[in-house]
């Protein structure tokens, strides 16, 4: 039977002019203010075999969810380093 894991990502607060991911999986990003814009994010996710699943625009911010094939690689779930 296939396994999967699961990236959870959250951009900020209020849409200004680029979305950015401030949490995944419910860690903040160092620095989030000037990371990757969420397209940037999509499309290293799906260069790194994520899949988008789904995406949930609200007033609090942006939800998107990803899955991959889990392949025995605990703790891999993130694309950028979530502190330094």
């Amino acid at each position: 039977m296939q396994k999967w894991e699961y990236l959870f990502l959250k951009c900020g607060d209020v849409f200004v002019e680029d979305w950015r991911p401030k949490y995944v999986n419910g860690n903040e990003l160092k620095d989030w203010q000037n990371g990757p814009t969420i397209m940037e994010y999509c499309k290293q996710a799906g260069l790194r075999g994520w899949e988008m699943i789904s995406y949930t625009p609200g007033q609090t911010g942006l939800s998107i969810v990803f899955k991959r094939p889990f392949e025995g690689r605990p703790g891999t779930g993130t694309l950028f380093q979530q502190t330094e």
